[in-house]
């Protein structure tokens, strides 16, 4: 884990997963080999090779439910 000015970031081998502190809400992001279609996905972003970067808001502590969970477990057990 690496804490820098305005984010925490997340890494197994290399980055993962990060969370961005805001305002009034936290903007967690997740690196995939697959797009992920769900209404909570804030933005899509190529990253490259077969990866693609997810961002998600979450502006209350029961947004941090069991399916961003899977999906954090999910980047994390790629092994970047």
């Amino acid at each position: 884990m690496d804490a820098v000015k305005t984010s925490i970031n997340l890494a197994a081998r290399a980055h993962f997963a990060g969370v961005t502190v805001q305002k009034e809400a936290l903007t967690v992001g997740f690196v995939l080999a697959r797009r992920v279609e769900d209404l909570r996905i804030a933005r899509h972003a190529f990253l490259g090779g077969r990866w693609i970067g997810h961002r998600v808001r979450v502006a209350k502590p029961d947004e941090l439910d069991p399916q961003l969970l899977d999906w954090l477990k999910e980047s994390y057990d790629l092994k970047l």
